[in-house]
């Protein structure tokens, strides 16, 4: 209730009409879909306009045919949505009741979303066409059924004409549902547990069946999987189940600095895919319920996500030791940030609110480090900014933007701000932003490797810092496991050996060092000697 976003959400959730409230619930639209951030998502709100207008025996059509939530989740479709609704409706009431029943059984989706009946869906064969052959396909194989529904192989919207026949080079519908029901058990569990969230959610059976037909190069071969998934004790097996990693274990193409490159293709897993599998398996299992949840709630696991693989695992059981104790409704409503769309962006909440803010980067895109460039984070009470492997902001650059004319993190006067990333903190500021607003607190960070650069220390502050071994460098170096000091001063007085940390020093005693495993107390304020 103390969350502004989410007030704002209710307000408007109560201005629904009772028919766009029934779509709502009747198609499961979730507040992500409905809002980003706190502002309404106008492309929802269209597809649950057009649907509350259909009649409750169409919005049941669309629903069980998938259309209403392709509706919902693409707008990239050149139809009008009202059009879309009437074709399908229209499409489907020209199938025989044999084929209806089909239809609804298979994933057909993208054909009654994309096309309608009449319309040519390649090489002068018609949507209507189309959808016979594999419903007809679907009713004279009953021995099959099972295994054309459960391998997800009609999920994609445009595979080869001649699938359904012997013929070509390409892999018939036979003997690619053949070679599913031998396929073993492990591996087909997995794949229904990826469909949908996996692989660009968009991973189905026949791009492992004939990966050089499907255009899917990069795939893992089914084989290696099997292999994979098989080394797996049953007890691993559940927890790879939890963690997801579905895009490693089908994917060989690792995405670099967030951008999918063909060119660059590797192994997601590493030179040892198993053993780089049971290393990240077992340290999930070393961890506490809690600190599980949390890497759900964060968003660290799930969907495909591969950040975690390779994390340093001191450094992840501190992040998720440090979340694990937040306030639940703190934790709730911890904002998930995209790597790629913050350069230059402000994350904050304007409103009368007094209460702490929490901001998390999950490394969605792969688990490459990724520079943040002039990016500010502000709230009027505490902060909390955290990153699955690594939080990297440079605020020094100079372009069209300029520098920000205020600090990369400030809070309310007094208050506090926090830091966490299991592999590297990075924080590059420069004169004119000392990355610290003025009237913070204190500061706790907490990384394997902590690089401080450019960085001024306000006044009246005092600073937990804690990395893997809690050693400190002053010439520039960024050793791995220690934190880096590089220009760095605190009330402008510079620190340049390890006698500055001390009371004694320049930072007056208010900087203190410790490891993960036995993070420093935050200093008790002592006066700095004067500059």
């Amino acid at each position: 209730v103390s969350n502004p976003d989410a007030q704002s959400i209710i307000s408007d959730a109560s201005a629904y009409t009772l028919d766009q409230k029934a779509v709502i619930k009747n198609f499961d639209v979730s507040p992500d879909q409905l809002f980003n951030g706190a502002v309404e998502n106008p492309l929802t709100l269209s597809s649950i306009n057009a649907l509350a207008i259909a009649s409750a025996a169409d919005q049941l059509l669309l629903k069980q045919l998938g259309v209403g939530q392709r509706m919902l989740n693409d707008f990239s479709s050149p139809r009008s949505l009202a059009l879309i609704i009437s074709e399908t409706v229209s499409f489907y009431g020209g199938l025989t009741l044999a084929e209806q029943n089909a239809a609804r059984a298979l994933d057909l989706s993208g054909l009654f979303y994309n096309f309608a009946a009449v319309e040519t869906y390649d090489s002068g064969v018609t949507a209507l066409q189309r959808v016979q052959a594999l419903t007809g396909f679907f009713n004279s194989n009953p021995t099959l059924q099972q295994a054309l529904q459960d391998s997800h192989v009609l999920s994609f919207d445009a595979l080869p004409l001649d699938f359904i026949n012997a013929g070509g080079s390409n892999l018939s519908l036979v003997d690619t549902l053949t070679l599913f029901n031998n396929t073993p058990a492990r591996t087909r569990a997995y794949l229904d547990s990826a469909h949908g969230g996996g692989i660009y959610g968009e991973l189905n059976f026949y791009d492992l069946a004939n990966p050089a037909v499907a255009g899917t190069p990069n795939l893992r071969l089914l084989a290696d999987i099997n292999t994979l998934l098989n080394g797996l004790s049953a007890a691993q097996f559940t927890s790879l189940l939890d963690l997801d990693l579905s895009e490693a274990v089908f994917n060989l193409l690792a995405i670099a600095d967030s951008s999918y490159d063909p060119n660059q293709a590797s192994d997601l897993l590493g030179a040892s895919p198993l053993a780089s599998l049971l290393a990240t398996i077992g340290a999930y299992d070393a961890l506490s319920t809690p600190q599980k949840q949390v890497m759900r709630e964060l968003g660290i696991i799930g969907y495909g996500n591969t950040a975690v693989i390779g994390a340093d695992t001191a450094g992840l059981d501190r992040l998720l030791t440090a979340y694990s104790t937040l306030d639940g409704t703190l934790r709730a409503t911890t904002v998930s940030l995209d790597e790629v769309a913050a350069d230059g962006q402000t994350f904050s909440v304007q409103n009368a609110f007094v209460v702490p803010r929490s901001f998390f980067f999950t490394g969605k895109f792969g688990h490459s480090a990724v520079t943040l460039q002039l990016v500010q984070f502000q709230s009027n009470a505490d902060l909390y900014v955290g990153a699955t492997r690594f939080l990297i902001i440079d605020n020094s650059i100079i372009d069209g933007m300029g520098i920000p004319d205020t600090p990369g993190f400030v809070v309310g006067a007094g208050h506090d701000l926090y830091l966490h990333a299991a592999d590297l903190i990075d924080l590059t500021g420069s004169a004119a932003n000392t990355m610290f607003s003025n009237n913070i607190r204190s500061i706790t960070m907490a990384a394997a490797t902590i690089n401080l650069n450019n960085i001024n220390f306000p006044a009246g502050s005092v600073a937990s810092l804690n990395s893997k071994f809690g050693g400190t460098t002053f010439d520039g170096s960024k050793t791995f496991g220690m934190v880096n000091f590089n220009n760095v001063s605190y009330n402008g007085a510079s620190l340049n050996s390890a006698s500055d940390l001390t009371a004694g020093g320049a930072s007056g005693g208010n900087i203190a060092v410790g490891t993960l495993a036995n993070p420093a107390t935050l200093p008790t304020f002592s006066t700095p000697p004067p500059l």
